[in-house]
């Protein structure tokens, strides 16, 4: 899993409205329905600040735990018959035994939790980053890729990078990553 190396200078809440994968990198966004959480997106091309890497929000749910617990609702309808419940539209959820911030890679869909992470160093799995020669030296540049993933992508240019990198972890394929406050 992505994890936090060195605690970050910056931390806030908010809420994707994208598939996101936690250790991508996300930009925030007004939101219109909720007034104390942020939209989050996967960070485009070129974009500088604000970005942050997502990471899934450490819960105290019971297990094993219904996947709706993990979205931020605004409102709550109860429809049909309270006491006979034939009304009742299906749903279909994922129940985890285990909560997000403990599995190897989740993945954050629209309308989940996310903790949003800046200046900081932060371990990223083999999926966070575009994998070449270079970002694999101490002290590379990185910016937001190109192709809109919200991944780690090596640049040569200060004015597009957000970080550096610190480390590689050969054995696990893991890259650690300092991000600039």
């Amino acid at each position: 899993m992505a994890h936090v190396s060195r605690l970050s200078d910056y931390v806030r809440g908010g809420v994707a409205q994208d598939t996101i994968w936690e250790g991508s990198l996300v930009t925030p966004s007004t939101s219109g329905i909720r007034s104390d959480l942020v939209n989050v997106r996967l960070a485009a091309s070129g974009t500088v600040y604000p970005v942050f890497v997502a990471f899934a929000a450490p819960t105290n749910f019971p297990r094993p735990v219904n996947s709706l617990q993990y979205t931020a609702r605004n409102t709550v309808t109860i429809r049909g018959d309270n006491n006979t419940g034939w009304a009742d539209p299906v749903d279909t959820f994922t129940m985890y035994r285990t909560g997000l911030s403990n599995l190897e890679a989740p993945v954050l869909t629209s309308g989940m939790l996310v903790q949003l992470h800046r200046g900081g160093t932060y371990t990223l799995t083999s999926g966070n980053w575009i994998n070449t020669a270079n970002i694999r030296v101490p002290g590379a540049l990185v910016k937001a890729a190109d192709d809109g993933t919200g991944r780690f992508q090596l640049t040569t240019l200060q004015s597009e990078a957000i970080g550096f990198v610190e480390e590689f972890d050969g054995k696990r394929n893991y890259l650690t990553v300092t991000i600039r406050q």
